[in-house]
């Protein structure tokens, strides 16, 4: 099962989609991808400390996100 770890209030921001059985990463976005998708309101960040770690409809947000950037 992939969990969200979002740090977005960093200097240099950034969301990861982690293996929550094993920590391990499976994907990142930062910079320019990252603001992107919270400027066109696809990704709400009050939503981010409101729900689950592991929301589906946040997970497959990143996913579609990383998968347009391919």
């Amino acid at each position: 099962m992939l969990c969200i770890d979002a740090w977005l209030e960093r200097k240099d921001p950034q969301l990861r989609l982690l293996n929550s059985d094993t920590g391990r990463e499976h994907c990142r976005l930062s910079g320019e991808s990252l603001e992107e998708l919270i400027s066109s309101g696809e990704l709400d960040p009050a939503e981010l400390s409101t729900r689950p770690l592991n929301d589906p409809d946040i997970i497959a947000t990143v996913l579609r996100s990383q998968w347009r950037q391919q």
